[in-house]
């Protein structure tokens, strides 16, 4: 998981007058892929998914039923099935054609629902896989997505270089 408070060269820096802009639509499949493998990446759920399979292999040991620890377990991967999939289908502004626009000063988002202007300085950290760029705002459990796809490469590195400055140390 790459963060941007790592030392990576992407080339050029954008100059102060540089913009990066993306526009894509989320296909109903990639968005639900996207929050599972944002969900798996959770510290809070790689720590419950371990301590579901500690009782597991404890009751397993003992002499007691199995049940309990595998009915967890079981729930436990409902959970991280399904509950991408409410957030995908039960979140408007997700769905639709998304624009943005990123400045060393931050970005600015449209949407059929939401215009806005957000400062790098909003935001806590970002985290980068294969499928997606992910910045989580800062205080908050809102993470703005961004697939890999919507960027062309040199547009992939500049808005790494403009977020690596942008954001808090």
């Amino acid at each position: 998981m790459a963060s941007t408070h790592e030392a990576l060269d992407h080339g050029p820096d954008p100059g102060p007058d540089e913009e990066v802009a993306i526009s894509f639509s989320f296909a109903p499949r990639e968005l639900y892929l996207c929050l599972v493998q944002l969900m798996a990446r959770q510290r809070s759920i790689q720590l419950l998914a371990l301590l579901i399979l500690l009782l597991c292999a404890l009751s397993a040991a003992s002499a007691s039923s199995p049940t309990y620890p595998i009915v967890l377990f079981v729930a436990f991967v409902f959970f991280l099935g399904v509950a991408p999939a409410f957030i995908s289908r039960r979140t408007p502004s997700l769905r639709g054609r998304l624009d943005y626009r990123f400045n060393p000063n931050g970005m600015h988002v449209n949407t059929a629902q939401i215009r806005s202007d957000i400062r790098w300085s909003a935001f806590a950290d970002l985290r980068s896989t294969s499928r997606a760029h992910y910045l989580r705002q800062a205080g908050k459990r809102t993470v703005v997505i961004l697939p890999r796809r919507a960027f062309p490469p040199e547009a992939e590195q500049q808005f790494l270089t403009l977020a690596r400055r942008g954001l808090p140390h």
